[in-house]
């Protein structure tokens, strides 16, 4: 079951970025609204980026700070859909939500997971088929309009991006407000964040002028000569957006994720002072991606 919803905005109102859209005789209205959730699409099309694991420990970073997640799993490979082990799964998921003739809201399609706090909106392997469909125009504001009419009463999505640039990954950056990129300090892993930014970014911002880049978060990171050479090429040639800290290399991370299908801070034994470092470094990106969803939230509560 979704989360108890907060209340369900106006019918046929689509928020693209910072603006509302509504739908009139085929026109467009923009309006300034803060009626959603706020919404980040993580993603570097490079596959080992460390993606599934930023995704996993932020929503568990956001779930300490009392926020509650939802994960719209984009990703035909489904690691976050295996990860977070749903309740329910034959409900609803990406592939249903995104199809041309859907009226499906975003709680529509969220389930329960093995994780406290954390809702999902499950893949599964046949969503790469929507990546080849004929999209009707205007189709690619399908998952922004479902997070419009409906949040399910979340405080924060997350969008775990497919390892593509395509029409899957143009619809989560039409419906996002922040984009986080992770990479590995490799020549190949930050080609492709860079080609992201640079290239792909701009065709997204054409439907979503104020989707931002939150940042760029180094993972796996060791420390050697050719890792320091290739950070370094990143933050001279994006000074403002490499973030600190940069994500240790524990190999008890996969472990962790991919056998127990645990949260990091969960895990026992010889792992657990591994997994609490990554936790931790998290946790600081999570400062500058959530904390006014943090001060919010402690505010109604007051």
């Amino acid at each position: 079951m979704p989360p108890p919803t907060r209340g369900h905005p106006r019918p046929m109102r689509v928020r693209i970025g910072r603006a509302t859209v509504m739908r009139v005789a085929g026109t467009h209205e923009f309006k300034n609204s803060r009626a959603r959730p706020l919404v980040v699409a993580i993603g570097n099309p490079k596959g080992g980026s460390g993606k599934t694991t930023s995704v996993l420990a932020l929503a568990e970073a956001a779930v300490a700070n009392g926020l509650r997640v939802a994960i719209v799993d984009l990703d035909p490979q489904c690691n976050i859909t295996e990860v977070l082990e749903p309740a329910d799964t034959n409900a609803a998921g990406t592939r249903d939500l995104l199809r041309a003739s859907s009226h499906l809201t975003l709680a529509s399609c969220l389930t329960s997971t093995g994780w406290q706090g954390v809702w999902l909106c499950q893949a599964e392997f046949s969503l790469t088929n929507r990546e080849y469909t004929d999209h009707e125009p205007g189709a690619e504001t399908r998952l922004a309009e479902a997070i419009e009419l409906d949040a399910g009463g979340v405080d924060l999505v997350l969008l775990d991006l497919p390892g593509s640039r395509g029409w899957l990954a143009l619809t989560a950056l039409v419906a996002a407000d922040k984009l986080l990129v992770p990479t590995e300090a490799t020549v190949f892993s930050a080609n492709s964040a860079v080609h992201l930014i640079d290239e792909f970014l701009p065709a997204a911002r054409r439907h979503n002028p104020h989707l931002e880049v939150a940042g760029i978060v180094i993972t796996k990171w060791s420390g050697t000569a050719e890792q320091k050479r290739v950070a370094s090429e990143l933050s001279t040639s994006y000074p403002e957006l490499v973030r600190q800290p940069y994500i240790p290399r524990r190999d008890a991370v996969a472990t962790i994720h991919q056998a127990w299908h645990q949260p990091l801070r969960q895990a026992g034994g010889s792992d657990r002072k591994a997994a609490a470092a990554i936790a931790d470094a998290y946790a600081a990106h999570g400062q500058y991606l959530f904390t006014p969803l943090i001060q919010g939230a402690s505010a109604d509560d007051q």
